[in-house]
C-alpha cells in the first residue's frame, strides 16, 4: 500500500493539474486529457486508500476547483451569465466526455462478459444473450444515471447519425 501511496505522490507532482484544467475551460472546451489524467489518478488512489475518493478534498486542488465551477453553473440552470458561459461550455464538454467513457467501458465489459461466468452492471451471461452488448450499455447506465436512453445517446454523443 505504502508503494501505491508514493506513487500517488509522484503522479499528483508530475502531473500539471492547472494546465489540464485550464484546456478543459478553454474556448472551446477540450477535457479530455483531464478526463484520461483524472482516471488514471482515481485507480492509484483507490489501490493506495482502498477505495475511490470520497471527498472532493482528496482531488488535486486544481481539479476540485474545476467540478466545483462547473458544478455550481450547471445546477443554476436558466440562461448564464456572460462570466459563466465558458463554464457551462465546459461542464457540458465534461458530462459528453465522463458519459462517453462510460459507455465504452461498459459496453466493452458487457462484451467480454457473453463468454464468462459472473455478474457485472446487473448481468450475466445468460441475460446478455440475444441483446446487443451497446444496448445494454446504454440502459445500464440510463438507469443509473436517471437519463433517458436516447438523451443519453444524444450528451454522449453515440448515436450514429442518419443516412
Amino acid at each position: 500500500m505504502s508503494e501505491a501511496r508514493t506513487m500517488l505522490e509522484q503522479l499528483e507532482a508530475s502531473t500539471d493539474w492547472q494546465a489540464l484544467v485550464a484546456l478543459a475551460l478553454a474556448d472551446p472546451p477540450a477535457p479530455e486529457l483531464l478526463h484520461y489524467h483524472l482516471s488514471i489518478w482515481h485507480a492509484v488512489f483507490s489501490a493506495a486508500y482502498g477505495g475511490p475518493a470520497a471527498d472532493p478534498s482528496d482531488l488535486p486542488a486544481p481539479v476540485a476547483a474545476f467540478l466545483a465551477k462547473i458544478n455550481a453553473v450547471a445546477r443554476r440552470g436558466g440562461r448564464p451569465r456572460c462570466d459563466e458561459a465558458q463554464a457551462l461550455a465546459a461542464a457540458r464538454a465534461w458530462l459528453r466526455v465522463s458519459l462517453h467513457k462510460e459507455y465504452v467501458h461498459r459496453r466493452d465489459v458487457i462484451k467480454a462478459l457473453r463468454g464468462v461466468a459472473g455478474t457485472t452492471f446487473g448481468f450475466d451471461k445468460a441475460s446478455t444473450r440475444g441483446d446487443r452488448p451497446s444496448r445494454l450499455a446504454l440502459d445500464s447506465l440510463s438507469k443509473e444515471s436517471g437519463l433517458k436512453p436516447r438523451r443519453l445517446e444524444d450528451l454522449a454523443g453515440i448515436r450514429k447519425p442518419k443516412q
